[in-house]
């Protein structure tokens, strides 16, 4: 396999979708559909994410092959998303459905 940014910006979109969807139950009453997203979980993954990357960028080997800029990049967006996700979840209380018919 080959290690590339851009093999890990795919597979990093793929496993975003897929916590996306482990925390999405939908339901349906008649011809009404439900799509409920679990934003607490959401939020738990997206802590859980940044916790990962900290862990990754304290190895002393990563952050000297990456270099400065490229650590500063990826803690102000680990902390900027994690915040997003943190006012989302504050905003609506935890979840968040959807319904349409």
């Amino acid at each position: 396999m080959v290690k590339s940014r851009r093999n890990f910006l795919r597979t990093s979109g793929l496993l975003a979708c897929g916590v996306a969807l482990a925390a999405c139950t939908l339901t349906k009453s008649g011809n009404v559909t439900s799509v409920t997203l679990n934003v607490a979980k959401v939020d738990a993954y997206a802590k859980a994410a940044q916790n990962f990357a900290n862990i990754i960028l304290s190895v002393p080997l990563v952050t000297a092959t990456l270099g400065a800029a490229p650590v500063a990049l990826i803690n102000a967006a680990a902390t900027g998303i994690v915040g997003a996700i943190d006012q989302i979840n504050t905003a609506a209380n935890g979840a968040a459905t959807v319904s349409y018919d």
